[in-house]
């Protein structure tokens, strides 16, 4: 992004001084600094603006396609009339966009990042990235667990195989030996709902007709009548 010097200052000055004056107005208010006149800043400021919502949108709009975006490049590539005005009109748009501070629309995007209201002593927050080792030392990859056994009596260990050939468990210790733990007495687990999940009206469509056409068996039609 450009330097602006002080952009708040040039907005207030750009509409103070006619847009077709030549007077010269020292940005730093020191006549030893350069000069710049009405149109010179309005350009500067329409060009930074515009700079500035092309770098919000690469950074924050995932389906922003931001690979070497560049609307001068556009029009300079550009080789009919037509591709010429349409890059052109394109550039004004996205100009008149930022000067009237119309809102960026950003899609959201889903994250596993934690929260301030995360506990990090509860051995249940994020563990998965917590484990690297087991009992014995060895390396823990999820992707090639088979098993996993857990024991209400002791829930901050747990036993896992990585083959169905395995006679024996191996085990992991959850607990974290550099932080305090919260209790497990204090542990509540998060309900994944609040309350009984609807099914959309084309889900219930397409299960009735399952029904209808007897591709659910009879014996369980009572039990999906009795949620259509």
């Amino acid at each position: 992004m450009k330097n602006l010097f002080n952009l708040p200052r040039f907005l207030k000055s750009k509409r103070n001084l006619d847009s077709t004056s030549e007077e010269p107005m020292y940005i730093s208010g020191n006549q030893d600094s350069t000069a710049w006149t009405a149109v010179e800043i309005e350009a500067s400021v329409n060009e930074t603006l515009l700079d500035s919502q092309i770098e919000v949108q690469t950074n924050l709009v995932p389906e922003y396609d931001s690979d070497g975006f560049s609307y001068e490049d556009e029009i300079d590539n550009a080789k009919t009339v037509e591709e010429i005005t349409t890059a052109t009109t394109s550039r004004n748009s996205c100009k008149r966009s930022c000067l009237t501070n119309s809102p960026i629309t950003i899609s959201p995007m889903y994250t596993d990042e934690s929260d301030f209201d995360d506990d990090e002593g509860d051995p249940t927050f994020n563990f998965e990235n917590k484990i690297c080792t087991n009992t014995n030392g060895q390396n823990v990859n999820w992707n090639d667990i088979k098993q996993l056994k857990v024991s209400k009596d002791d829930p901050i260990t747990f036993k896992y195989k990585t083959s169905y050939e395995d006679e024996v468990f191996k085990e992991v210790n959850m607990r974290n030996k550099r932080r305090k733990m919260t209790p497990l007495s204090e542990i509540l687990l998060k309900k994944a709902y609040t309350s009984k999940k609807e099914l959309s009206a084309n889900k219930k469509k397409d299960m009735k007709e399952l029904v209808t056409k007897g591709l659910i068996p009879l014996y369980y039609a009572n039990f999906y009548n009795s949620i259509l």
